[in-house]
């Protein structure tokens, strides 16, 4: 997005957003979805045009599962370890160590 009084603004404005739609948290796709909407009825009012990249992820450690949804972004990577190789993933899994 860029640095400056600009970026700083719209990345206050993304961080208050998320935290008024707390409740669509736990569902990150749900929650871009709600974020793009009122982000965009925002915005459409300045008549700029602005971009916003995110990707939202909710870990749940129990679990040990992630569950993300993205805007802007590439699919994440996800790395083997026998042969060390990274390939594309739709979704992603906690390491046992890390929970």
């Amino acid at each position: 997005m860029g640095h400056g009084v600009r970026a700083a603004l719209i990345t206050a404005m993304m961080r208050a957003m998320i935290e008024t739609h707390a409740t669509e948290a736990p569902d990150p796709g749900r929650l871009l979805t709600q974020l793009n909407s009122e982000f965009t009825g925002i915005l459409r009012q300045t008549g700029t045009l602005v971009f916003v990249t995110v990707l939202y992820c909710v870990i749940n450690v129990r679990e040990g599962i992630a569950r993300f949804s993205r805007a802007g972004h590439p699919p994440p990577l996800k790395r083997a370890e026998v042969p060390a190789k990274c390939r594309r993933s739709s979704w992603a899994r906690i390491p046992p160590d890390l929970r």
